[in-house]
C-alpha cells in the first residue's frame, strides 16, 4: 500500500516507537531515541509514501527526526524545516528525569486533576493554554499552505491529538471545562506509534484530518 502525498494535500506522522513507549527510563525528552522497532516503523512510512513531498517537517525533538530519514533518504534534496510541532511538555522534566512512562502514571493524573489552563509545571513545560495556542498556529500555518504543495508532517500523539480535538465544539477556549473535554478526548482517541493522518482545509478554513492509516512493524 502506498499513500499518494498529493491526494491528501499534507500528511501528519506520528513518530515510531520511541524508548519511552517501549517502558524505557528517560532523561531529556527532546533527545529520547527511537527503538528498533520505531525505526523500522519508519522505513515503513517512507516506503508508503509515494509521491515526492516538497517540503519535510519535524519538531525539535530527535525522535521525529529519526522517523523523518528513511523520506528524507528516499526523496533526496527536498527541504526539511523544523517547526515548533513538538509535544506537549507538561510534566516538570526535573521531576521525571530517570523514571518511567509507567512511574509518571500519578504525576500525570495529579496534572489532569488540577486542571488549570494556565499551570505550567516547571521549567521547559508548557501550560495547556499555550499548547493549544501553538497547535492553532500550527493548523493555521497548514491551512495556508498552496492546495499544490505536498508537506509531510512528522509529530508527536498529544499533538495530533489536540487537532482531532479542535474540530469539536467544546474546543473553542481554553477554559477548564475545555481542558477538562480534552483529558476525556486523550483518554478514548489513541494514536499509534507511525499513524499517519491526511489533512485538509475545509470549508470554513479549518484543517481537517481523516481517520488515521496504522503501520505495524
Amino acid at each position: 500500500m502506498t499513500t499518494d502525498v498529493k491526494a491528501g494535500r499534507i500528511l501528519v506522522v506520528r513518530h515510531g516507537e520511541s524508548a519511552a513507549n517501549a517502558g524505557a527510563r528517560t532523561n531529556d525528552p527532546a533527545l529520547i531515541p527511537l527503538t528498533e522497532v520505531g525505526a523500522r516503523q519508519a522505513r515503513i512510512v517512507a516506503d508508503m509514501i509515494s509521491e515526492r513531498p516538497s517540503l519535510i517537517v519535524v519538531s525539535r525533538f530527535l525522535r521525529t527526526l529519526q522517523t523523518a530519514t528513511p523520506l528524507i533518504e528516499r526523496y533526496p534534496g527536498v527541504p526539511v524545516e523544523s517547526w515548533p510541532v513538538e509535544e506537549f511538555t507538561y510534566l516538570d522534566i526535573g521531576a521525571c528525569t530517570g523514571t518511567t512512562y509507567a512511574e509518571r502514571e500519578g504525576l500525570r493524573d495529579t496534572y489532569w486533576a488540577r486542571c488549570d489552563p494556565l499551570w505550567a509545571d516547571g521549567p521547559g513545560c508548557e501550560s495547556f493554554a499555550s499548547f493549544i495556542a501553538r497547535v492553532r498556529t500550527l493548523e493555521h500555518a497548514l491551512s495556508a499552505r498552496d492546495a499544490e504543495r505536498a508537506v509531510v508532517v512528522y509529530t508527536h500523539g498529544l499533538l495530533i491529538q489536540a487537532l482531532l480535538w479542535l474540530r469539536r465544539p467544546a474546543s473553542g477556549d481554553t477554559s477548564r471545562a475545555a481542558m477538562q473535554d480534552f483529558d476525556r478526548f486523550r483518554r478514548s482517541v489513541p494514536v499509534p506509534n507511525c499513524a499517519m493522518f491526511r489533512a485538509a482545509t475545509d470549508d470554513s478554513g479549518r484543517l481537517r484530518l481523516s481517520p488515521n492509516m496504522n503501520v505495524n512493524a
